[in-house]
């Protein structure tokens, strides 16, 4: 019997050790929470994965040597990269998200459902323009969209711009922009 008692504790234990984590848990989320709207931090733009081809290929993104400027793979003619970026404002809104290639001949970008856009943007967005202005209450979002080459260059950019509604006084380091430009090469299809 002492045995079978014995067996039966570790189920208690198990039960007081489930609601002590949950409980802990539970602390740390309030705590972060912002309460007092006084947290401001500078938002980020980031890849949720490497760029895809139509074909499944991943391409690689690599640093220039100019700030804010990177370079993805070269790309052929007809191709489509599918991006899917996270843009997060952490405890602060996403207000303002802008997406523009450097040329119309060169590329077209392919955004997702109007339907879905108007969903989450005010009317003063412009798609066409790649300006997207969000309602309020967004703090983070994933945005997917695709980029079809066009034309051959060695100089295509995109180039992708967050904006949140932080507010940093002149003492604190900061920013409520994020911003970054992707180089795009083209070459023609070989046959």
């Amino acid at each position: 019997m002492k045995h079978l008692n014995f067996i039966a504790r570790p189920n208690l234990f198990s039960k007081i050790s489930f609601q002590f984590v949950g409980f802990v848990l539970g602390m740390l989320i309030f705590s972060s929470c912002n309460l007092d709207s006084m947290s401001n931090y500078t938002p980020r733009i980031s890849f949720l994965q490497a760029p895809v081809l139509q074909n499944g290929d991943s391409l690689h993104i690599k640093y220039t040597s100019t700030e804010g400027e990177y370079l993805l793979d070269t790309v052929s003619v007809g191709d489509t990269v599918m991006f899917v970026l996270h843009l997060n404002a952490y405890s602060n809104n996403i207000t303002n998200f802008m997406l523009t290639q450097s040329a119309d001949s060169v590329s077209r970008l392919v955004l997702p459902e109007k339907s879905s856009l108007d969903s989450i943007t005010l009317p003063t967005s412009d798609y066409k323009a790649g300006k997207f202005v969000f309602k309020p209450n967004y703090s983070m979002m994933v945005f997917s969209f695709g980029y079809v080459a066009k034309s051959p260059t060695k100089t295509g950019k995109l180039s992708v711009y967050l904006e949140s509604d932080a507010k940093f006084g002149t003492s604190l380091m900061g920013s409520n922009t994020h911003s970054f430009k992707l180089i795009t090469p083209i070459k023609v299809r070989l046959q």
